[in-house]
């Protein structure tokens, strides 16, 4: 499975992989299922160079400097606040 079939997943039923729709689960989720693809490749995997794209585009999207250390939930939390979780997801799937 890739980062993008497990987004997919999760945008259909979010409840099936986190507690609440929150930026910052999911994030969390994202991160430790990129973190299990890199030790299996023993390296940087095509997951999370997909990752790190949408990132990219989060960051454009807000006009907030890849040198700002802000994470992407706080980008969005701040910018959507209660929309963050939905908002994360339509970026994503705009991003691939």
């Amino acid at each position: 499975m890739t980062i993008i079939d497990l987004v997919g997943l999760i945008k259909a039923d979010p409840s099936k992989f986190l507690q609440d729709d929150s930026i910052f689960q999911l994030r969390a989720f994202l991160r430790g299922f990129i973190l299990a693809k890199n030790s299996e490749v023993q390296g940087v995997s095509e997951d999370q160079k997909i990752l790190e794209s949408v990132d990219k585009a989060v960051r454009r999207k807000y006009c907030v400097l890849p040198t700002a250390h802000i994470s992407i939930e706080e980008i969005l939390d701040d910018f959507e606040a209660e929309n963050a979780f939905s908002k994360y997801l339509e970026i994503w799937f705009d991003a691939n």
